[in-house]
């Protein structure tokens, strides 16, 4: 990744801590494709990719 400033991160819901344990989580990281590219940085330019992840607080 050229900037990893440029990745936004969302967590869901607020407030970590106060959850009780057995509460799902998801995280979602997005970025500007052409930032995590090998490839010309025109292909692609301005498509946002994402991933999520879901997990329940220990």
């Amino acid at each position: 990744m050229n900037d990893p400033a440029a990745c936004n991160v969302a967590i869901a819901p607020n407030g970590l801590s106060a959850l009780e344990p057995g509460t799902e989580i998801t995280t979602t990281v997005s970025t500007n494709f052409s930032d995590v590219s090998w490839l010309a940085p025109n292909f692609l330019d301005g498509v946002t990719i994402s991933a999520t992840a879901t997990s329940l607080r220990e």
